[in-house]
């Protein structure tokens, strides 16, 4: 009898074992890795998802699911809380630096911190446009901004909302350029454009595939691009800097884990994005998707990810020190 229960006991504990996720003794990847998108499907981190996992799985040898958990900073909680394993990556944007702080501006708890992620590369970096109408005035935006020099709150513009990257990439170029600009929010970046072609404002700021769909359709003229350098998607349009304002703010996409995932899974997974990322056939799809690759990582990402959260969180505190 004895027996039999001991060999009952070594039974059951050996179905559990090998019926559990993974064990200490597997190598790493074992399973399913799940890549979360905290943005509906169809939206730019989706379509970087979707197009970077299935290279992903080529190095890894294992499937790279992509789940959209739509609501953006709960999205990004939920990576954050995930088990540090290596099985949960969170594909995240510019936004994930500065949802902490914006949360804190509006009296409210952020749903995580930056610091409970870790970065494991950025992808792409894309700079955002400033549009007018055709018949503006304004023929450059160191006009513009002259314009609203001479006259403080008077030239509006169209941001996709409050604290998102167009607002902030507005209000970094005219705080660079010693100007004031009236800022009207809209829920999302498709109202914003609207606005902008119903002369409900002077001007909005857009990713390059809504600008040059609306340039070529005669809607919308290109002033500048807000990054240090020019667009390759639009060689014509100078950069920020060319329009004598010393600022860079790219809206970017980049891959994270939870903050705890040891060092050697990291690895592995920064190995299989490099080589997704020397695909031809991956860097192909990015660029028909409108997006341009800018692949860092290690102490590169660190530096740029740090000055993007820093840049980024003065700014929040400033606006909402002012409204």
């Amino acid at each position: 009898m004895r027996h039999t229960l001991r060999a009952l006991v070594l039974a059951g504990a050996a179905a559990a074992f090998l019926s559990s996720p993974a064990s200490a003794n597997d190598v790493y990847p074992s399973r399913n890795i799940t890549m979360i998108v905290p943005f509906a499907p169809g939206g730019f981190a989706d379509t970087v998802a979707r197009l970077v996992a299935p290279e992903m799985e080529k190095a890894l040898q294992k499937p790279v699911v992509v789940e959209n958990r739509s609501g953006t900073g709960a999205g990004i909680a939920s990576a954050a809380r995930a088990d540090a394993d290596g099985y949960t990556v969170l594909m995240a944007l510019n936004s994930v630096t500065v949802i902490p702080e914006s949360a804190r501006a509006s009296g409210q708890k952020p749903p995580y911190e930056l610091s409970q992620l870790a970065p494991i590369a950025l992808i792409t970096a894309d700079p955002s446009v400033f549009l007018v109408r055709p018949d503006a005035p304004w023929k450059t935006l160191a006009e513009l901004i002259a314009d609203a020099r001479k006259r403080p709150g008077a030239i509006s513009y169209a941001s996709s909302g409050s604290f998102g990257v167009s607002h902030l990439t507005a209000e970094a170029a005219a705080k660079a350029a010693g100007a004031k600009l009236l800022h009207v929010p809209y829920r999302g970046g498709a109202p914003s454009m609207t606005a902008l072609l119903s002369k409900d404002v002077d001007f909005t700021i857009q990713s390059p595939p809504v600008a040059n769909q609306n340039i070529a359709a005669g809607n919308a003229r290109a002033l500048a691009v807000s990054t240090a350098n020019r667009a390759k998607s639009m060689p014509g349009t100078p950069s920020l800097k060319e329009e004598g304002i010393d600022v860079d703010v790219p809206f970017w996409s980049a891959l994270f884990v939870p903050a705890e995932t040891p060092a050697p899974v990291r690895a592995k997974l920064l190995d299989a994005l490099k080589q997704a990322m020397a695909s031809d056939e991956l860097r192909q799809k990015l660029a028909a998707a409108g997006t341009e690759v800018r692949f860092l990582h290690g102490a590169e990402f660190e530096k740029f990810l740090a000055k993007e959260a820093a840049d980024m969180s003065a700014l929040v505190k400033e606006l909402s020190l002012k409204n």
